[in-house]
């Protein structure tokens, strides 16, 4: 497969065509729920370094 093009197929943008096509595939039609947002690692942190 190693230099072979991609040929775009079909493009869907209809909410539930994609909700169909994901429960067809027996995936989740729902998009995950998001984690909380955090901070940086401490040691990447230059705030929490100085302390």
């Amino acid at each position: 497969m190693e230099g072979s093009k991609l040929r775009l197929i079909a493009l869907v943008q209809d909410p539930e065509d994609i909700a169909r096509y994901l429960r067809q595939l027996g995936l989740p039609a729902e998009a995950p729920a998001m984690a909380a947002a955090r901070g940086p690692p401490f040691w990447q942190s230059r705030v929490l370094r100085r302390r």
